[in-house]
């Protein structure tokens, strides 16, 4: 039960702090390397305000459902072209997103820490 508690509470702290990040990292040019989902929480602290960092970020926001949750097995770090990015919005209504096996984590760190990277 503790641990749904604490998954909601950050969702919503995420969701609705995070928006209008990447509007202000527009001017930014991109970074050169890409990096990889399975590489996102293993950073250094100041790599979570960068452009690649908050691009990452706004493609987990774009995954997840409105039920809160994310699908599994998708590549969050991806570049996302303009019709991807389309398709996933359709999407956003699906009830395909789950909790389990900790399936949530790496989205709910991620955005903890762009957000408070981008608020420092």
């Amino acid at each position: 039960m503790m641990q749904t508690q604490v998954w909601i509470l950050a969702v919503v702290f995420c969701s609705a702090g995070f928006s209008g990040i990447a509007a202000d990292q527009a001017s930014k040019p991109a970074s050169v390397t890409q990096i990889r989902w399975q590489d996102v929480l293993k950073q250094a602290p100041e790599w979570y305000g960068s452009h690649e960092a908050i691009r990452i970020a706004d493609n987990v926001l774009a995954f997840q459902r409105d039920e809160g949750g994310w699908p599994k097995n998708i590549d969050m770090a991806r570049a996302l072209i303009e019709r991807e990015i389309a398709d996933i919005a359709r999407q956003r209504q699906n009830d395909d997103s789950t909790i389990d096996n900790t399936a949530t984590w790496t989205q709910l760190i991620l955005l903890a820490r762009v957000y408070t990277a981008k608020r420092l």
